[in-house]
């Protein structure tokens, strides 16, 4: 049973971390309604609700920790988020950031010089002056 009161007044950030009690996490204080101060960590709530929560539909409190913890661990280490320049943000906390967008900037790069060297040896074999497609033949 939820006291539908409690989460009106505390929202959903206190909700969470009843659910997760035990397990480790940051509290962080904001200003009270001034949703600029907490827009991120409300889009992360929101995110686990919709992806996880409201998906598997926990009935206890041990299989809510069970969703949440295997909702956070792809989270952080496999899904690549926009935000932070498409790259997880395990990567991003450990500094692997800069490396991985220098790869990804080869990477570009050297098909870019492919998809160059390509349409050079197309045009190549193609002949200079483009052929007339055929009069299309209309039956009455």
């Amino acid at each position: 049973h939820i006291d539908i009161s409690y989460l009106n007044v505390a929202g959903t950030f206190f909700y969470l971390c009843s659910i997760l009690d035990g397990c480790s996490r940051v509290i962080v204080h904001w200003t009270p309604y001034y949703p600029q101060s907490n827009g991120k960590i409300e889009r992360m709530h929101k995110t686990l609700e919709n992806d996880a929560i409201r998906v598997k539909n926990p009935a206890t409190l041990e299989e809510a920790r069970s969703v949440v913890a295997a909702f956070v661990d792809p989270y952080n280490n496999r899904r690549l988020h926009s935000a932070i320049d498409y790259v997880t943000p395990a990567d991003r906390l450990a500094g692997r950031h800069e490396a991985i967008a220098a790869a990804r900037d080869e990477k570009l790069e050297a098909a870019r010089e492919r998809r160059a060297a390509w349409r050079q040896g197309a045009r190549a074999q193609s002949p200079q002056t483009p052929s007339s497609p055929a009069p299309l033949a209309c039956s009455p």
